[in-house]
């Protein structure tokens, strides 16, 4: 589902979302959280970058890369940012969720007049400035976690920080879905599709963040780096792993027939009968390409768990001693061909 725009119901802010069928409904900050944007197997991207080089962009065009074209607004800000030769095109919403982290409380205060100041309180000492976290129904345990502390603190801090929380209310109330760039250099990490050269992200995680300004005067506080990782962490950083020698052809990273006919042998170059696989061999190879060309983790792959464990042993065995390069140096060489 695409979100389109914001609009005043009964005087509640309401997203507008739209389906690729058409069809449109209406969201509530908290509903938001769980919209999702295509499905399928995506590559991965982690790039060092800083705010003040990326550039706006149009929203139509991302949309209709996941094949959404009815009723398309430009009332969703969009960002891009250049990446070896081509850029990385993503949603201020999804820039939103990786800096707010989600939880359905903080959206309910993003989206009010002073809720930064209704969700914290500030802690200054002598030593540094954090800021502390109400305690009761509210905000559970697990969503009062350190990385929650962190993001709060940081927007609490930093002047062009805190404008950034506050401009996504102010948006709203106009109508867009939309943020204003604080100054930092951050490490991203961006999941999507290349089309035409171009990486449409349909999620973004903000790993790492280096602020570029001074704290407020009376924000104590000398920190370089703020760390945006939460327990999904280990799930961003397997999908990471991949190899960018791969490509797929058209949206395809399965093997062709021609393809296998070359590929089997460097998988056997001593094919021996004694050998029982669990699964067909092919799809085992098939696998190792999928994971490695998206990114994607070994648990995500399509094929039961224990097809996905077979693959994953492979992938181990043919890099060890070598047949995963020669794999990947002809699929580099052949698909750059096609």
């Amino acid at each position: 589902m695409w979100l389109d725009r914001f609009e005043r119901v009964d005087g509640q802010l309401m997203a507008v979302g739209i389906t690729q069928s058409g069809s449109q409904s209406l969201l509530t900050p908290e509903q938001m959280q769980t919209s999702n944007l295509g499905s399928g197997r995506y590559k991965a991207i982690t790039l060092d970058t800083s705010f003040a080089r990326w550039e706006r962009t149009s929203a139509c065009e991302y949309a209709t890369a996941f094949e959404i074209t009815s009723s398309i607004t430009d009332r969703h800000g969009m960002f891009s940012i250049p990446y070896e030769g081509g850029n990385i095109v993503f949603p201020a919403w999804e820039l939103q969720r990786t800096l707010l982290g989600a939880p359905a409380t903080v959206a309910n205060h993003v989206y009010r007049p002073g809720g930064l100041e209704l969700l914290c309180s500030p802690v200054c000492n002598s030593d540094n400035f954090t800021i502390a976290l109400p305690v009761g129904r509210e905000l559970g345990p697990r969503q009062r976690s350190d990385v929650l502390t962190e993001r709060l603190t940081w927007f609490y801090a930093y002047p062009s920080a805190y404008r950034a929380w506050n401009s996504i209310y102010r948006h709203a109330c106009s109508g867009r879905i939309d943020i204003d760039l604080p100054s930092a250099d951050v490490q991203l990490s961006a999941h999507g599709r290349i089309i035409d050269g171009v990486f449409y992200a349909r999620r973004i995680y903000v790993l790492t963040l280096a602020p570029l300004e001074p704290p407020l005067d009376w924000a104590k506080t000398d920190r370089e780096i703020y760390h945006f990782v939460n327990g999904r962490m280990r799930h961003v950083k397997s999908r990471q792993t991949g190899d960018p020698r791969l490509r797929p052809i058209g949206d395809r990273w399965n093997l062709t027939d021609g393809e296998w006919m070359v590929v089997e042998k460097f998988v056997f170059p001593q094919r021996s009968s004694s050998r029982r696989w669990s699964c067909n061999v092919r799809d085992a190879v098939d696998g190792v390409i999928v994971k490695m060309g998206t990114g994607m983790s070994w648990a995500g792959l399509d094929n039961s768990r224990a097809k996905a464990y077979v693959s994953k042993q492979l992938y181990g065995r043919m890099k060890t001693n070598g047949r995963w390069d020669q794999i990947a140096e002809f699929l580099a060489s052949s698909r750059q061909q096609d």
